[in-house]
C-alpha cells in the first residue's frame, strides 16, 4: 500500500499538542515532519492507516510530510497551523553548573511584555542576576543559596511560567 496522507486532526495546534493523522501506507518508522525538517515526536502508528504524533518544540505553519523507512514520502494537501504557545524552554546550556555561573535558556516567549517583569528558578532557588537577552535567550546566574542536585528550571513572564524539558545539575 503506498504511503498517503489522507486528514489530520486537529488542524491547528500549537508544539507539544497530540494530533492524528489518517491515511495509508503507514508502518513502525514512519517519520512526521514539519517546518525545516522538524521531526514531531511520540509517534505511535496505531494502524496502516492512522498514527498520532506530538507537534515539535519548533515549528511554523505549513503541510505535514511523511517518510517511510523505505524512503517513501507523501505530503498533506492542507495545511497545518501552528499557533503561537505562550512560553517553552527548548535548551539549556550547559547542563550543570557550579553557583555563581551563568547559564543560558533557550526557548520562546522570553520577552517581558508591559508587565516589564520576570522571574528564573533553579527548582525552589530564584535567580538574581538574570539577562533578558531576547524573545529567545535568557541568561541567568545559578543563585547563592543553591543546593547541589538535580532541578528543573522555571522561566516566568507576563506570558505564563516555561519548565526545562530535562533536569539541570547543581554541583
Amino acid at each position: 500500500m503506498p504511503l498517503r496522507i489522507g486528514n489530520f486532526h486537529p488542524d491547528r495546534g500549537k508544539p507539544r499538542d497530540l494530533i492524528r493523522i489518517t491515511g495509508e501506507g503507514f508502518v513502525p518508522g514512519t517519520r512526521v515532519i514539519f517546518f525545516q525538517d522538524r521531526d514531531g515526536y511520540d509517534v505511535t502508528v496505531r494502524t496502516a492507516e492512522e498514527l498520532t504524533v506530538r507537534v515539535p518544540e519548533v515549528a511554523e505553519t505549513g503541510v505535514i510530510h511523511l517518510q517511510n523507512p523505505n524512503g517513501e514520502r507523501s505530503s498533506s494537501s492542507s495545511s497545518f497551523t501552528v499557533e503561537e504557545p505562550p512560553i517553552y524552554i527548548t535548551n539549556l546550556k550547559p547542563t550543570s553548573g557550579e553557583v555563581g555561573e551563568q547559564i543560558t535558556i533557550m526557548g520562546h516567549g522570553f520577552d517581558l511584555g508591559p508587565t516589564r517583569r520576570g522571574t528564573v528558578k533553579f527548582g525552589t532557588y530564584s535567580a538574581t542576576q538574570i539577562n533578558w537577552s531576547s524573545d529567545i535567550i535568557v541568561r541567568a546566574t545559578i543563585p547563592a543559596t543553591a543546593k547541589p542536585g538535580k532541578v528543573y528550571i522555571e522561566v516566568t513572564t507576563h506570558r505564563g511560567t516555561a519548565r526545562s524539558p530535562q533536569p539541570f545539575t547543581i554541583t
